[in-house]
């Protein structure tokens, strides 16, 4: 697998911190990539900014590994459950970033979610990342969304460039009762076809609890980009984590994110992230043996905590900190000498 390069457009601004970049970096690698991924405005981002120490940290945590050697594989089987489980009822939000299409057809077409009480989701279809208007009925893709949540939500719409070749319009409704009602013409009338900016923003609606019917809609000329974040509308049946890592012959590689800490809250939503409270990770299929387990600060690149483990019944099991933002986790078997 190679790396490509990645990186968010006016990063200086937008996401100061390098929330992208260090989650591009150590995910790229991670995930079995040739190295990590290319970030792209080293001149105009990562040297003004500083942000060299996220590569020193990434360096450090491989230190001495050898990637011919070790004939990684992705490990595909992580399980999460909570250390200690939630005396109530806990929820997450629900976040949808979909992939961008200008075909005729395809993803584009109208799309059903569903959340249940039990804040299962639902979908007929595929959220595109692209809202396409009625007056292109080849491409024409609301989003509708029926819920029962038993307590008060906001939807945040987050509007990124909108077309160039005559705008759009944005009309999102309750019940049929329209909520929200954002036109974006074409200032120029199409004398200019670049996108336009001017429009790009969080839109937020709020929606009462209990049983509703939400519609987002684009009654305009053309496109506008999408991404939707649905707060506290999925029941937290376990940690909101995710594990991107690599099983070695003699070393693995882990990387555990918090779910909630990525660019887009962060930096583009501006909302709280949730810590994720104290968990337990397991991956079976895990070769039987001791291992030495060290734990890392994946920003200041140093070790946290060490310690050795046995592996039996091919189950790893870990107990992992509460996480805000992510940790990695080095797993070296012992080898006994004979």
């Amino acid at each position: 697998m190679n790396s490509a390069e990645g990186g968010v457009d006016n990063g200086k601004k937008i996401d100061p911190d390098g929330v992208a970049l260090h989650n591009g970096i150590w995910s790229s690698l991670l995930s079995g990539g040739a190295g990590s991924a290319a970030y792209w405005w080293w001149d105009s981002f990562i040297h003004p900014k500083n942000h060299y120490a996220q590569f020193k940290a990434l360096t450090s945590f491989i230190k001495g590994v050898d990637f011919d050697k070790e004939r990684f594989q992705r490990i595909e089987d992580a399980v999460f459950s909570f250390a200690e489980q939630p005396s109530n009822k806990k929820y997450r939000d629900l976040r949808i970033n979909g992939p961008r299409s200008w075909q005729r057809y395809g993803i584009n077409k109208p799309t059903a979610m569903k959340i249940d009480r039990n804040g299962k989701v639902t979908v007929d279809g595929e959220v595109g990342g692209l809202l396409h208007p009625r007056a292109k009925p080849f491409k024409y893709n609301p989003l509708t969304i029926d819920m029962d949540i038993d307590h008060p939500t906001r939807l945040l719409l987050r509007v990124g460039e909108v077309s160039g070749h005559g705008g759009a319009h944005l009309v999102i409704s309750i019940d049929g009762k329209v909520v929200k009602d954002v036109d974006m013409p074409d200032p120029d009338k199409m004398e200019k076809l670049e996108s336009l900016t001017q429009y790009a923003g969080v839109y937020e609606v709020k929606i009462p609890s209990g049983k509703h019917t939400v519609k987002v809609d684009n009654i305009g000329d053309d496109w506008l980009i999408v991404e939707y974040i649905l707060e506290n509308a999925i029941l937290e049946n376990e940690p909101d984590l995710r594990l991107v890592g690599l099983k070695g012959t003699n070393t693995s590689l882990l990387w555990v994110q918090n779910r909630d800490h990525t660019w887009h809250k962060v930096a583009l939503f501006r909302t709280p992230v949730k810590k994720q409270p104290e968990s337990i990770l397991q991956i079976n299929n895990w070769p039987n043996g001791q291992y030495k387990v060290v734990f890392w600060d994946t920003y200041k690149g140093k070790q946290i905590s060490t310690s050795n483990i046995a592996v039996e019944n091919q189950k790893l099991q870990l107990q992992l900190p509460a996480i805000e933002k992510d940790i990695a986790i080095r797993i070296d078997r012992i080898v006994e000498d004979r």
